[in-house]
């Protein structure tokens, strides 16, 4: 209770009664009960010096606190005010072609020779500017190789630079844009000269790091990479097989290496994860093949066939000899380079049988009947009968593909509908139990307009045995019956122009 009489209550609700050094605490629903509750120390040097000397110094006070306050404030703002202005470019640039060229952009040649050209103008407040080279990751500088040395401010000259690419140097790997620069000389109005001062390229031209990794990639760095063993695995009475590749790095630079996933009707390679090498390191990239007809004459690819391929200095293409094509990446560009494996294409494929091809059984199919007809929209179906008879206990259509993330991250096989790749013919799946039988077989197309565009020449079928093990064939088809029902489903519909005579004519069938 205050000295006035008025209740002091706490948070709570309780009586706080104050006697001496120490109060109590009343609970209002039992006038016995109190506990004892000691103040902060700190209270009453509060109450006896700090509040009688604020209240005395009211006016400095405040004008401290006001005072605080505008210095918190302008930190905030110094913090957060924007930058300078950057100081105005030497050289405006834009991509113009080198002599002999149609379009602007570097040109480098197989032997490492770049060869770039800039439109360029002087800027404002500038008597000229001294071109003197490139400078960057990977470049030896040759200097001016046409056009003018210097630049001046009355208008636009072109300047034509050659380097010549080191790709031994590592820090290509990392470059951007602005790691490259032109090294140049600048005078002013009043001819001062300034000291040889390097202007970053702003990616207002073509990226010069793009251009020097590319470069390597096309001339020195396949060179650099090879296959020094490979091995074929894999359960028999399986479509797919385990090959393990050991893969070599010789060069100064790390690249990353993997094998893209192709698509074929004979044998396919799986994506692989992608494995870095180190410079003058070996590792290992693990990826599959897919088998897609144990009848033949499925065949491994051969290196000559393949993008990009390569073989030691000194030595010939080889003829008959399989080969892989492997993704090498330098930074965040890469390209396509194909080498031999150490097998022919015959041994390759005598391997992949023995896996894929086991216990196989046999299948056979003759054409019974095929007719072609128009569709809505102007695509148009194409449906045949076959007598079909296996050694197995069904048959499905469909051809197998690699599909989903990388080998080893969750890669999966799936059944596709569709004949040929980039060729607009869909298989409707079907389903024949048994070994023997009539199997319904529909081909289809979006568009009439572009029945021109490819005919497939085989039809997948997927034959299961009595084990559960699937085995792929390849069976022929006819191309030109199914060119024949499908010109006949795309012929125009002709009605004769007098309504009396009832003649319309339109899509015939064909068998």
């Amino acid at each position: 209770m205050t000295d006035d009489g008025r209740l002091e209550l706490d948070d709570a609700g309780g009586v706080v009664e104050r006697g001496g050094a120490r109060a109590t605490l009343v609970d209002l629903s039992d006038p016995d009960a109190t506990e004892a509750f000691t103040p902060a120390a700190l209270a009453p040097w509060v109450s006896a010096t700090a509040t009688p000397w604020v209240r005395a110094h009211r006016r400095p006070v405040a004008l401290l606190v006001v005072g605080l306050l505008a210095v918190s404030l302008a930190g905030t703002w110094w913090s957060a005010r924007p930058g300078p202005p950057a100081p105005p470019r030497a050289l405006a640039l834009e991509d113009a072609p080198i002599a002999g060229a149609d379009l602007g952009g570097p040109r480098i040649d197989g032997t490492g020779h770049l060869s770039v050209a800039y439109a360029a103008r002087a800027a404002p407040g500038l008597a000229s500017v001294e071109v003197l080279g490139l400078r960057g990751p990977g470049l030896v500088p040759r200097g001016l190789e046409a056009g003018a040395e210097t630049v001046t401010g009355s208008g636009v000259a072109l300047v034509q630079l050659g380097a010549h690419v080191v790709c031994s140097d590592p820090a290509i790997v990392p470059a951007v844009p602005s790691s490259y620069a032109l090294l140049v000389r600048a005078t002013d109005a009043d001819g001062t000269v300034a000291g040889d001062t390097l202007l970053p390229f702003d990616g207002s031209t073509t990226a010069l790091d793009i251009a020097v990794r590319d470069a390597c990639l096309a001339t020195e760095l396949p060179a650099r990479v090879s296959i020094t063993s490979a091995s074929v695995s894999g359960p028999t009475g399986s479509s797919v097989a385990d090959l393990t590749l050991a893969v070599r790095n010789e060069a100064d630079v790390p690249l990353t290496v993997t094998t893209p996933r192709t698509s074929s009707t004979s044998v396919e390679t799986d994506l692989s994860a992608t494995v870095l090498l180190a410079p003058h390191s070996s590792g290992t990239v693990r990826t599959r093949l897919l088998e897609h007809d144990c009848a033949g004459p499925a065949q491994a690819s051969a290196l000559t066939d393949l993008p990009g391929p390569v073989v030691g200095p000194g030595y010939p293409m080889p003829r008959g000899q399989a080969g892989i094509t492997v993704r090498i990446g330098l930074g965040a560009e890469s390209t396509l380079a194909s080498y031999p494996l150490p097998w022919t294409v015959a041994e390759l494929t005598d391997r992949l049988a023995a896996i894929a091809c086991t216990g196989r059984p046999t299948v056979s199919a003759r054409l019974v009947d095929l007719q072609g007809s128009r569709a809505a929209g102007g695509s148009w179906v194409v449906t045949g009968t076959y007598d079909v008879r296996t050694t197995g206990v069904g048959i499905s259509l469909g051809r197998d593909r690699f599909s989903g993330p990388p080998d080893g991250a969750g890669a999966a096989v799936t059944t596709t509908d569709s004949l040929v790749p980039g060729v607009l013919w869909v298989l409707t799946p079907a389903r024949l139990d048994g070994g023997a039988g009539r199997l319904p077989v529909t081909f289809s197309g979006p568009d009439c307009r572009d029945r021109d565009r490819g005919v497939p020449t085989s039809m997948p079928v997927r034959v299961t045995t009595a084990d559960r093990s699937v085995y792929p064939f390849e069976l022929p088809l006819d191309p030109a019956a199914l060119e024949r029902a499908v010109d006949a489903a795309c012929a125009p519909v002709v009605v004769d122009p007098d309504p009396r005579s009832g003649t319309v004519s339109g899509p015939a069938a064909t068998g």
